[in-house]
């Protein structure tokens, strides 16, 4: 890039262009020619009582998504690039001052920052049809709340629609930083996982060591009745269409190595999944044998490759019986069918030709 003009000299006062309003995202820019420090801009503005979080973003290209730094990665802030800071929701007054002496002599052409690791237990969900990526972060305190505070970091969305997403909720927010309560002697975590398209996705967990009280990290996969131990295997590959559950996933966090809770939870879930309901292919559809104890409420949904329904999505109230799923005359091609109930979910894989 070529830059034209007089180059800004001296102190920069940004502190009237941000806010906490909203999410409390702000994105700012290098007012500089030349690269600038992050911890030194932090440090210039008061530090914590800035009323800034320690942690700028910026967008990466080559992952598709915002790579997150704070003052001790030492990362630089190239000339033209765009970052976001994040305004305390309780601060009363921010203060983002780019000083003169935060300029630094590195030749950074690059823009975007080297990627660093994150000091945090973190997943990463990514695709195998791409390079796109996203990571979302966990962190346990002991003054932290499980509810949403300044510990936690809102989600924000790529501008690359190819990028798939993962975060958690709380309190109706979107979280991609979530700090709870470290007393807490087991967590579960719900998630959200969003994609674009169909395809084979790997979740990957690292940061063990920020965790390190929690010698058990499980993932979830309600869809599958699976539960994957993260401390022995950090790294699950699945399936997942475009309009599939969204909350398929649950991280779960206990101290007792053994992880007995939810081996056992997984044990009654695959057995109830697979000696409650068959599915098998019948005459242009499908015939469903249930197979359950008492009256329970499934939801059955057939659907594409795209995730369309196919057939209208059914809300049964069944026992020991059989109901026949009837395709349409003219539909033709590979379709799925889950059968979704309380006691589990299961998806089968069936084509008509």
């Amino acid at each position: 890039m070529d830059a034209v003009g007089v180059p800004n000299q001296g102190d920069q006062n940004l502190s009237s262009l941000i806010s906490n309003n909203a999410q409390g995202w702000n994105l700012v820019g290098n007012p500089f020619a030349s690269s600038i420090s992050w911890a030194s801009v932090y440090v210039a503005s008061g530090g914590a009582a800035s009323g800034l979080y320690d942690f700028v973003e910026m967008y990466d290209y080559s992952i598709g998504d915002w790579s997150g730094y704070t003052s001790a990665d030492g990362i630089e802030i190239g000339s033209g690039q765009g970052f976001w800071v994040y305004g305390l929701p309780a601060a009363t007054s921010l203060n983002l001052i780019v000083p003169e002496s935060s300029k630094t002599t590195a030749s950074n052409s690059s823009i975007k920052a080297s990627e660093k690791v994150q000091p945090y237990f973190t997943l990463k969900i990514s695709s195998n049809a791409n390079n796109f990526s996203h990571t979302f972060k966990v962190d346990a305190k002991e003054n932290a709340s499980d509810e949403f505070d300044s510990a936690d970091l809102p989600f924000r969305a790529s501008p690359n629609k190819a990028t798939p997403a993962l975060y958690s909720t709380i309190n109706s927010a979107k979280v991609n930083l979530n700090t709870f309560n470290s007393e807490n002697k087991t967590h579960s975590m719900p998630l959200t996982i969003k994609v674009n398209a169909i395809g084979n996705f790997a979740i990957t967990a690292a940061g063990f060591s920020y965790m390190e009280e929690y010698e058990c990290i499980q993932l979830e996969d309600k869809l599958k009745n699976q539960f994957i131990n993260l401390t022995t295997q950090n790294v699950y590959e699945f399936e997942m269409f475009r309009l599939e559950d969204s909350k398929r996933f649950v991280l779960h966090f206990f101290k007792d190595k053994d992880c007995k809770q939810s081996v056992e939870n997984e044990e009654v879930l695959v057995y109830e999944v697979e000696n409650t309901v068959e599915v098998l292919p019948y005459n242009g559809g499908n015939l469903l044998n249930f197979n359950y104890s008492e009256n329970t409420q499934v939801v059955v949904t057939v659907f594409n490759l795209l995730g369309q329904d196919i057939v209208k999505e059914s809300n049964l109230t069944v026992e020991r019986q059989s109901e026949i799923i009837q395709l349409p005359d003219t539909y033709k091609g590979l379709y799925f069918i889950k059968i979704a109930s309380d006691k589990g979910s299961v998806v089968k894989k069936f084509v008509k030709r």
